[in-house]
């Protein structure tokens, strides 16, 4: 028997009889009654609960309990709903004063039920003290703005184009279809529509004809009539055939305004064989020659996955957004000049720039976003010849006369995002004027002779302002960013800035400002070269919060920043091979340092924290056989790889361990490892320890200890710290201490490790233990 939907408000909410026998199926729409929608939180919805028609005893036994997933969705060849991959399961367990007498359940969907746009398809039941669940019935539901439906069971009604829409719609979030095959599908069907009403329109005529033919012959109707009669029916046909012309029109144009000029379809071929050259650039122009004729459809060009032969510069002017579809390689064969250059085309620029505005910079809607989006894979350019006049990208006018006369035709408020560029003379050139508010974001420029270069033009006062690189990879250049011009602002967040020969270059009038925030500077021959500036023309170069790592193979000379320059040290974290005594020792005469520490730490001084290979082992690049330690029991030992070394340790990139394993044998079933060198903690306020390895078996527990040492070596205090490692069996672990403060009068200190094993073959193994000092 199906299942029987009551509404019954009472004056509050509303009530929805079922049975829990789940008979039968049936759609309902909750709309009028309860409004749901995203963000919506702890509406309540009444349910009367039935067992084969009888009211459920659910009072003190039971808790409503809600179970399903939300997110997008699609219908399968049996018209079921299938929800998408990426849906997010949702869970809900109300309370036991939630269930009532008679039945009565109130279910209250808390707000992460409805954390996006799509639908939830999960069911709605019970659960006793013990786990028990009764499942109830599966429901369904949409949230829209302001809307909710909600429906019985999974056998449900719904138009066919509902369905079409819903299931186009999927396939495009899984990028399971092209929008042009989708776009083709459409086409095709409606050109099999239109053929059979054309076929169908040849064979109504033909009737027509017999008819007006019979008509003659019999007399039935005039020959006027017979002839209006027939303009009739033509008229309907036509009208049918215009209607579906228009339809397939609006179809075309979707499908434009939704995925842009394709490359392809202007001859490109993808193959890196053929040069697609003048192809990829009738796609741009296009856009800007429909532009100006007041038939804009869109700004986007489309490169299709593939490797594209580019032979001579492509101009891109910055109203056009030019975007990938899977992975594109762009191989340039170009001996000089760029790539792909950033600029506007001159005559043949539509005019959207607001002649007559006033404020020139707020009115540049047409400029926001990307110029460049690597989509699905990113662009990857690479040149095919070594050069070192070559460019990737350039970016910006080389003079006002260049830019013209209209101070709107600037190049800014725009970015990059998902590039590589490698093999050029020059990576990414930044021609200064109007260049301001750009954001490099994903960029991965490594390779080239210079990475980024910063070029002073002739004419104009703006050389570059707020330009921000977003987790870049800059590296392994003979210059890393070539500061050929001065007044340019820069930052660098979480960059990685490393392997570069010289990391920044100066010019005679720098006055640049650049901040590196966190991120990491390793190995670089020298960071900062300024020796040829000026006095009155100083860079300043905030690092804060950076790991800066000073290696020995790279750092030819330990002068690291040279020249009139401004350093300002903001909480770094250097690692040097290499023994210092103050940050000065990486600075010539001419370098300003100045020092910003945590304000938190009781006990500061004027240098920075250093934790070198002499004072403290170094996750990166070190080797526990390097480092001596004695053990209380004898039952810990070195291991390496030829020599016991746990493979999830090798993996990781260590090449020894200590190790401690639990034996038949062994009744204390623990030892204590005790390094044998002690740390320098003289004006240091804080610390932390933390230790990385790898556990086998169960039940091992790990300790780490510290003890402080006086002026004349008198043991102070010792303390003792959980790592707060869970044994997980056969995983990579590590585990940290929160920060510590050192005893006043602490001069040096000393770590063990302590390991404890219950079971027989149980074992620890530690490739890294470090006290981390400030």
């Amino acid at each position: 028997m199906p299942v029987q939907i009551k509404h019954d408000n009472g004056g509050n909410f509303y009530h929805i009889s079922i049975d829990i026998a789940k008979e039968g199926a049936q759609l309902f729409d909750l709309t009028p009654y309860v409004k749901g929608r995203v963000g919506d939180n702890n509406f309540g919805l009444v349910i009367d609960w039935h067992r084969q028609g009888l009211l459920m005893n659910v009072n003190g036994a039971y808790k409503p309990i809600i179970d399903g997933l939300v997110g997008g969705y699609s219908f399968d060849k049996n018209n079921n709903i299938k929800m998408a991959d990426d849906a997010s399961p949702v869970y809900s367990v109300g309370k036991p004063e939630d269930c009532g007498p008679a039945g009565q359940v109130t279910y209250y969907f808390p707000e992460q039920m409805f954390p996006k746009e799509g639908i939830f398809k999960g069911y709605l039941g019970l659960i006793d003290d013990k786990g028990n669940r009764y499942s109830g019935v599966d429901i369904w539901f949409t949230v829209l703005a302001g809307n909710a439906r909600m429906g019985i069971a999974c056998d449900f009604y719904i138009s066919e184009l509902e369905k079409a829409i819903a299931t186009a719609e999927e396939d495009l979030r899984n990028s399971k279809k092209t929008m042009q095959k989708v776009v083709d599908e459409f086409t095709s069907k409606m050109n099999d529509l239109t053929n059979r009403l054309e076929t169908q329109a040849t064979t109504d005529q033909a009737a027509l004809d017999t008819l007006e033919a019979k008509i003659k012959q019999d007399g039935l109707f005039t020959q006027a009539e017979a002839d209006a009669f027939k303009q009739g029916i033509q008229k309907a046909i036509d009208e049918q055939n215009v209607k579906l012309n228009s339809l397939e029109s609006k179809v075309n144009l979707n499908a434009l305004l939704l995925s842009g000029y394709n490359v392809r379809d202007f001859g490109a071929i993808g193959d890196g064989e053929n040069d697609d050259t003048d192809a990829i650039q009738k796609a741009i122009k296009q856009v800007a020659l429909d532009w100006k004729k007041d038939n804009f459809k869109t700004n986007l060009v489309v490169m299709p996955a593939g490797r594209y032969k580019v032979t001579s510069t492509i101009i891109l002017p910055p109203y056009v957004k030019l975007i990938s579809s899977g992975l594109v390689t762009i191989e340039s064969y170009l001996t000089t000049g760029a790539t792909i250059r950033i600029k506007w085309f001159g005559e043949d620029d539509p005019n959207i720039t607001g002649s007559g505005l006033g404020n020139a910079y707020q009115i540049q809607d047409w400029q926001r976003g990307y110029i460049i989006e690597g989509t699905n894979g990113g662009f990857s350019f690479v040149s095919k010849v070594k050069s070192d006049n070559n460019i990737g990208i350039e970016l910006g006018f080389e003079s006002d006369k260049e830019r013209g006369d209209s101070n709107l035709k600037n190049i800014g408020r725009s970015g990059f995002n998902n590039i590589s560029i490698g093999n050029y003379g020059v990576g990414l050139k930044l021609n200064g004027i109007d260049l301001f508010i750009f954001n490099f974001v994903n960029m991965h420029i490594e390779g080239n002779k210079i990475n980024v270069q910063n070029m002073y033009v002739d004419g104009g006062n703006n050389y570059g302002e707020n330009i921000y690189f977003d987790r870049c990879v800059i590296a392994n250049a003979e210059i890393g960013i070539d500061q050929a011009c001065g007044g340019y602002d820069m930052v660098f967040n979480e960059c990685s800035l490393g392997l570069n020969k010289l990391l920044f270059s100066s010019s005679p009038w720098a006055d640049n400002s650049i901040s590196i925030i966190g991120g990491n500077l390793e190995g670089n021959t020298v960071i900062y070269d300024g020796s040829n500036d000026p006095v009155n023309w100083m860079t300043s170069l905030n690092i804060i919060s950076s790991n800066i790592y000073i290696r020995k193979d790279k750092a030819a000379d330990l002068l690291m920043f040279k020249g009139p320059l401004i350093l300002n040290l903001d909480n770094p974290y250097i690692i040097s091979a290499i023994e210092m005594v103050s940050p000065e020792y990486l600075c010539d005469e001419k370098v300003f340092v100045t020092y910003n520490r945590n304000p938190s730490f009781t006990r500061t001084t004027s240098s920075p924290v250093f934790i070198t290979e002499r004072d403290n082992v170094i996750l990166d690049g070190n080797d526990m056989s390097k480092i001596h330690m004695n053990t209380d029991r004898s039952k810990g030992k070195l291991v390496t790889k030829d020599d016991g070394l746990a493979q999830e340790l090798q993996d990781a990139g260590y090449s020894s361990a200590y190790s401690y394993t639990k034996t038949s044998d062994d009744d204390n079933n623990w030892d204590n490892f005790r390094l044998v060198q002690k740390i320098d903690v003289r004006n240091r306020s804080t610390f932390f320890l933390s230790i990385f390895g790898i556990a086998h078996g169960v039940r091992a527990n790990i300790t780490l200890y510290i003890s402080y040492y006086d002026n004349d070596d008198k043991l102070i205090s010792t303390n003792k710290f959980y790592a707060g490692l869970s044994a997980d069996q056969d995983k990579v672990l590590y585990g940290s201490t929160s920060p510590q403060h050192i005893p006043i009068n602490a001069v040096n200190a000393a770590l063990a490790v302590g390991v404890s094993c219950k079971d027989v073959g149980s074992s620890f193994q530690f490739g890294y233990v470090g006290m981390e000092v400030e």
